[in-house]
């Protein structure tokens, strides 16, 4: 709820930005209502910083002028003038409402449906993983509105593409479509761990694939299906997946076993309770700072996955250990003696594996030392044997933290 005279601020903005913003071609001109904007996006953000910045009002604002203009002019693309007298007082006043509206209703709730495009075998219908995730698979042969149909039909908005799962995460927020709005920043980022958690956990396996069928809609880019939780019936929008990412999923499958389980109650129940502590770290309140650590760390884990460049996935590597086992109130770099020490701790059995891993990690952080202070370039064909014992270290310690996590 905003306070009325905060309201009123916000209105008398919204109302000068509408009156002087002009139109160019059926288009509004950005010089032309940005200060006002501004000003407008300031008031708006004092109440709202949590879910939206000044890209989200700008986007808010031009998303419905657009529209508005759209509609009034639909066969008529060289419309100029000013906004007010182009659309009448009438439209105008609601097109004012709509914003307002809008932005009161911020924090909206959203369902984000991630693709998953190797995963076969789950069978049909819905498993809740939590109040805030599920996995579906979309059994329905051709849905209204599904990706490929709408696709023949040149239309971008649409459900759910047929015969395919996807990972369904809520957050609130604010999205309208962009790879930038915060509610999908936050929940893409959910989705990340939950894949690589996966993978630690035998949910997922990560195997070479055939290249998808020339047609098919995931073969030409993976979209995040976006629903607004107050107008469930229609997809609001969908929001593109990187490239790199898209790439790293399409051989991203469930495990056998998992496939095997899901076939009768008794493991969908099962695996229900194995996946508590991997959805209770995902949806760790944001205070929580061991979680974060941790789900730093899953982060860099995941995005080191789906790098191609080596040096740089050596890197992330090196960050991701940083998030677990550094200090968080230590700005300086962490001293490699005090991480070994602390990895070998964590990891070793006894003191022979002990000192193993201490040895190992201090040679592992001599080449990263050599890389960030520009002695080298590039990770040597010699040093490869670092990344990917990074890769297995980092990962025994996402696992061993998890199960010391504490979560109210």
């Amino acid at each position: 709820m905003i306070h009325p005279k905060a309201l009123d601020k916000m209105k008398k903005s919204l109302k000068l930005t509408l009156e002087n913003c002009k139109v160019e071609n059926t288009w509004p001109v950005f010089n032309s209502y940005y200060d006002n904007l501004k000003k407008f996006a300031s008031e708006v953000i004092k109440h709202r910083k949590d879910w939206i910045d000044f890209s989200s009002v700008l986007s808010i604002f031009s998303n419905r002028v657009w529209q508005a203009l759209s509609e009034k002019f639909p066969n008529n693309r060289t419309a100029t003038g000013g906004l007010k007298e182009l659309l009448g007082n009438e439209i105008t006043e609601q097109l004012f409402d709509s914003v307002i509206k809008y932005i009161e209703s911020i924090p909206r709730k959203y369902q984000f449906c991630f693709p998953c495009p190797s995963i076969e075998g789950f069978g049909e219908g819905i498993v809740d993983l939590s109040k805030d995730f599920l996995i579906k698979n979309n059994h329905d042969t051709a849905p209204r509105g599904s990706l490929l149909v709408n696709a023949l039909r040149g239309s971008n908005s649409g459900f759910l593409e047929a015969r395919k799962t996807y990972i369904c995460i809520e957050e609130d927020g604010y999205t309208e479509g962009s790879a930038d709005d915060p509610a999908f920043i936050n929940a893409f980022s959910k989705f990340k761990q939950f894949i690589h958690l996966g993978i630690i956990n035998k949910l997922f396996i990560e195997a070479l694939r055939a290249p998808i069928i020339l047609g098919s809609s995931f073969s030409k880019g993976l979209r995040t299906v976006v629903f607004d939780k107050a107008e469930p019936d229609s997809a609001s929008c969908h929001v593109s997946i990187p490239e790199h990412t898209a790439k790293y999923l399409e051989k991203i499958s469930f495990s056998a076993d998992f496939i095997a389980e899901m076939k009768t109650k008794e493991g969908v129940e099962y695996n229900q309770h194995k996946l508590e502590p991997t959805i209770n770290l995902i949806t760790a309140p944001a205070d929580n700072e061991d979680a974060n650590a941790i789900k730093s760390a899953v982060e860099w884990a995941f995005e080191a996955s789906i790098n191609s460049d080596e040096t740089v996935a050596f890197l992330q590597i090196c960050i991701g250990i940083e998030a677990i086992l550094g200090d968080i109130d230590n700005e300086k770099e962490p001293l490699t003696t005090r991480l070994a020490d602390r990895c070998a701790y964590i990891l070793g059995k006894n003191m022979v594996d002990r000192k193993e891993i201490r040895d190992m990690f201090e040679k592992l952080y001599k080449v990263r030392s050599k890389l960030v202070h520009g002695r080298r370039v590039r990770l040597k064909k010699d040093d490869e044997r670092y990344l990917f014992w990074g890769r297995r270290i980092l990962d025994r310690l996402i696992r061993k933290e998890m199960n010391f996590l504490k979560i109210d």
